[in-house]
């Protein structure tokens, strides 16, 4: 197994990749250790001598591995303290490079933010990086306490709570969440809980308090929890023998008294725990997912229909993810949204034809059951009419136990500019900027499968002209999801700059007699951000302009 390391360094005892790195060769794990900082010494002696490295350091690093060509060889990419967010863009750039080479690996964020007791200590905009970013962006994460209630956006003083802010924070993005220096009101005063949870369950294991406090133990049972799930695939022996082991390793460093972690003296600790604590599952729970429940309600519970003239904006900030892979089916079932507003609908879509004339009332495919598992989107369709689903995200997007999955293109230019389409004067969504994308339809089925990837060659064929088989498609699918919006990004690498390919698809757009666009715009960084770009488009371009060095904004 090969774990890449990116954190902190000290020449004088163990934190960040100090702490992580023995453990897990201990463990029969080669690491490759990629440092942010070098200091003599951790900062809580007050004094150090040493460097924080320029986050480029970590793309030059990088580079250097992907010449040994052996990224598709990494299993796991685990990270720690962020000291900016340019380093923490370099990390996720790291991140996405190491999943290109190899879409089974698995990204490990303990995102450090705080403490109990303390509050705070990181860098402004650093927890924000965190809960939007690097979390949104993990398979497992690592917090502790009070980061956990930071990310969860609750309290977890009792267990229920705890589990509360868990569930949060699977909503946020990561399959597999440990939670470290847990001490609820059913903790005992003398002990100590870590809590682990993933689809499969949610699992507690107490020890005892120990009369100490170290720095590194925290990073070092990151290490070793995340390299017991890559092997076994089991969270509860992963948390059981993380655990297990960094009891024994602090027990040790109690009994001799020392300021700094005893990891090379209780190495044996590492493999042979002379205590072991198994993990006690908590019982059943909702199944943890990365997108957010169904919303399942009796007719009579489904609010009031609005007629604002736009939809509610969601107020949480979309999460972005990679997916590797989407399984997704056609189960009809009927939409009873649909049939209990059948009246209103029907009235909104005729004045809405006596605006447009152009628009058909086709059929269309909506979500109605969803999960995400194992890097999979796993989800069913039902099928209804364009005018039910027009009207459902024109007055808001009410409850009614669908999601709108859809498939997009998105172009990145040999020189690192995006395309997106303006829609034009006559299509429903006028004048909004899009990548190419489309609902799916009924010619999405293939036998009892819905293909997404089909339907996003299609629309890119359709909108622009171009043919999805002469750009370089990266693995897997980029989701962006925004409230009941689902989007799976296809990202296609073209071989020209942006200004030929645009003006290629505007020579397709002349030639024909009423073109889904009107024009075709080039965004190089956040400055070409459009109020007429849906959340879904600047969420996921905002990611991706964070991993890397930005071009000018459009003048």
């Amino acid at each position: 197994m090969n774990i890449l390391s990116i954190q902190s360094h000290v020449a004088y005892g163990h934190v960040g990749n100090a702490a992580a790195t023995f453990p897990l060769q201990r463990m029969g794990v080669e690491v490759w250790p990629i440092h942010t900082v070098q200091f003599s010494n951790h900062t809580g002696y007050g004094s150090w001598k040493g460097r924080v490295f320029d986050a480029g350091i970590i793309g030059e690093v990088m580079a250097g591995i992907a010449a040994r060509d052996v990224l598709a060889e990494c299993d796991g990419v685990l990270s720690g303290y962020v000291g900016s967010a340019e380093t923490g863009a370099a990390i996720l750039d790291a991140v996405a490079t190491v999943k290109r080479a190899n879409p089974a690996v698995k990204y490990c964020c303990d995102p450090v933010i705080g403490d109990v007791g303390r509050g705070i200590f990181v860098r402004e905009g650093i927890p924000e990086f965190m809960r939007n970013k690097a979390v949104a962006a993990a398979d497992i994460v690592t917090p502790n306490q009070f980061e956990l209630d930071y990310l969860g956006g609750r309290e977890s003083r009792t267990l229920r709570g705890a589990r509360d802010a868990v569930k949060a924070v699977h909503e946020l993005g990561p399959r597999a969440i440990l939670v470290t220096s847990l001490h609820t009101d059913e903790t005992p005063s003398d002990c100590i809980d870590m809590l682990a949870s993933d689809e499969t369950g949610c699992f507690l294991v107490r020890t005892p308090k120990l009369p100490l406090t170290v720095n590194g133990a925290g990073d070092a049972v990151a290490a070793m929890f995340f390299a017991h799930y890559l092997r076994h695939g089991n969270i509860g022996k992963a948390l059981s023998r993380a655990a297990s082991s960094i009891f024994g390793i602090l027990a040790i460093t109690a009994e001799t008294g020392a300021q700094e972690i005893q990891l090379i003296a209780a190495q044996e600790e590492i493999v042979a725990p002379s205590r072991v604590f198994e993990a006690d599952e908590l019982g059943p729970m909702d199944a943890p997912s990365i997108v957010h429940d169904e919303e399942v309600q009796a007719a009579a519970d489904v609010p009031p229909v609005s007629h604002a003239p736009e939809p509610a904006v969601p107020t949480a900030v979309p999460s972005v993810f990679h997916i590797d892979r989407l399984a997704l089916s056609f189960v009809p079932k009927p939409w009873r949204y649909a049939s209990d507003h059948r009246a209103e609908i029907d009235a909104w879509f005729e004045a809405l034809r006596r605006e447009k004339a152009s628009l058909w009332n086709g059929r269309v495919l909506l979500m109605h059951q969803h999960a995400v598992e194992r890097g999979t989107l796993r989800g069913e369709y039902l099928e209804t009419d364009y005018a039910s689903f027009a009207a459902w995200r024109h007055w808001g997007c009410p409850p009614a136990a669908v999601r709108d999955c859809f498939s997009a293109a998105v172009i990145e230019t040999l020189d690192g500019g995006f395309l997106l389409g303006v829609m034009g004067p006559h299509t429903f969504n006028a004048g909004r900027i899009y990548f190419p994308c489309g609902t799916p339809d009924p010619d999405d089925i293939v036998g009892n499968e819905v293909d997404l990837d089909a339907s996003v060659r299609r629309e890119l064929k359709e909108e622009t002209g171009l043919d999805a088989a002469v750009f370089k498609a990266e693995p897997g699918w980029t989701m962006v999801v925004d409230g009941p919006q689902i989007a799976q990004l296809k990202v296609l690498h073209a071989k020209e700059n942006a200004a030929a390919l645009r003006k290629r698809i505007l020579a397709h757009l002349a030639r024909e007699k009423k073109p889904e666009l009107s024009d075709i715009r080039i965004v190089f960084g956040p400055g070409d951000f459009d109020p007429a770009m849906p959340r879904f488009v600047t969420a996921f371009l905002a990611s991706r302009f964070a991993a890397k060095a930005l071009k000018p904004a459009r003048a």
